[in-house]
């Protein structure tokens, strides 16, 4: 079951119906991935059969604003990796990483330009980000690709094949 508002950006459905279908004990990242995807595809398969065209588009449009924002958390836990890397004194360090996530903030704002306004993870930035909600991003979205491709290659049969071969993630 899917409810779309699509002037507020809100598709929920309900998650948890993946967990049901796949669930590996003690494994957040892996189950957390597997619901996206099976939330995306869910919702994917409502709008072909239910969707207008207006719906289509903009959920294809809010699929590209989600990758642009999980790909400018990944390029920051990049950037942070390196900064710890390099080591150096402790208030140094703090204050590179202070200035990281300005430049993260900076970053998002222009996205939000070339999304001609769009502001729906601005409640995200208000949260003042830090290692740990980065790490919520990479939890939920590490291994959709591979997830995503596992679904292309056996023609979008989603509970059989993701029983069959969660084994390949």
């Amino acid at each position: 079951r899917f409810k779309c508002d699509w002037s507020s950006d809100v598709c929920s459905s309900d998650l948890e119906l993946a967990h049901q279908i796949v669930y590996v004990k003690d494994d957040t990242e892996f189950n957390e991935s597997f619901a996206v995807v099976a939330e995306r595809e869910g919702l994917r398969r409502w709008l072909a059969a239910h969707g207008s065209e207006v719906d289509r588009e903009t959920q294809a449009r809010m699929q590209r604003y989600r990758a642009d924002f999980v790909a400018l958390m990944r390029a920051q836990r990049v950037k942070l990796d390196a900064l710890y890397a390099k080591g150096g004194a402790p208030e140094t360090l703090r204050e590179a990483k202070r200035q990281a996530f300005i430049d993260m903030r900076a970053a998002y704002e222009q996205l939000k330009t070339q999304w001609g306004g769009y502001a729906g993870y601005d409640r995200w930035f208000e949260q003042a980000p830090n290692n740990a909600l980065l790490a919520s991003v990479n939890l939920y979205t590490q291994r959709v690709p591979a997830f995503e491709a596992l679904l292309r290659a056996h023609d979008y049969d989603l509970p059989r094949r993701s029983e069959e071969h969660t084994s390949e993630l």
